[in-house]
């Protein structure tokens, strides 16, 4: 088992790594709004939310992988 303070700081980590994948998707559904607005090209919305589904799931299994 770890020492205790790097299994908190890990958490600390993964738990910003997480909240920091759901702003950045956030962020890109009201960009897009106003990319649309404009008719620019960008990444289709899909897109960035599979994407940072997948990042969250990854987050997440290290987390629980943390615990076991």
């Amino acid at each position: 088992m770890l020492p205790w303070i790097l299994l908190v700081l890990a958490t600390i980590l993964i738990i910003f790594s997480i909240v920091a994948f759901l702003l950045a998707a956030w962020r890109y559904t009201h960009l897009h709004i106003r990319l649309n607005d404009l008719d620019v090209d960008a990444t289709p919305l899909w897109v960035v939310k599979v994407i940072s589904m997948m990042l969250i799931t990854c987050s997440l299994l290290a987390l629980f992988g943390l615990f076991i």
